[in-house]
């Protein structure tokens, strides 16, 4: 499995409970209170997670325990990383793989922010976002630690392991073309 069907596998709740460190619990609570991204299975009703569901729950819980924030933020926290188009673990993923620290700049209201250190350094310095980091004001998440603890359960190489990236999308590569080849 390489980044380009990272996807494609579905996660159940037993997975996220050992992957996020949350109970079921928990997953129930913040289930029945909108903040968990899941989606059914149509047979049995059992949730689903995709990667990027993972990552959105481990953001959050991220936030929950370091600064507090009660379940309704985290909801819209949720609502962020689940709009259209939006794959923030893909984008964490392909910009720490260039040598990039990924941060979320976030107010819980209406600015969420993912984007390389030094940038949200210079929009801190230039008075575009506030410096003051509290649950008040904004909080600041390292991104890449989540991102790589996804990954090696995924049995993927840390995201900020460009060479190792790249030799398993190489070694997927040729894994197909070793099939054609059998195939002729």
């Amino acid at each position: 499995m390489n980044i380009e069907n990272l996807d494609q596998r579905r996660f159940t709740a037993r997975d996220v409970r050992e992957v996020v460190g949350v109970s079921y619990k928990t997953l129930s609570d913040w289930d029945s209170k909108g903040a968990l991204a899941t989606r059914r299975s149509k047979e049995a009703g059992w949730r689903r997670f995709r990667a990027r569901d993972l990552f959105a729950l481990m953001v959050q819980v991220e936030i929950r325990s370091r600064f507090g924030v009660p379940i309704e933020r985290l909801r819209w926290i949720r609502s962020v990383m689940e709009r259209r188009g939006a794959d923030h673990l893909r984008h964490v993923m392909e910009m720490a793989s260039n040598g990039f620290q990924m941060l979320l700049w976030t107010d819980l209201k209406g600015n969420f922010i993912v984007d390389a250190d030094d940038e949200i350094a210079l929009m801190v310095r230039r008075g575009v976002l506030p410096s003051r980091t509290t649950p008040d004001a904004a909080i600041v998440v390292s991104l890449n630690p989540l991102a790589d603890r996804l990954l090696e359960v995924l049995g993927l190489p840390p995201a900020g392991d460009a060479a190792a990236q790249l030799k398993a999308v190489l070694d997927e590569a040729a894994a197909g073309h070793d099939k054609r080849a059998k195939g002729r």
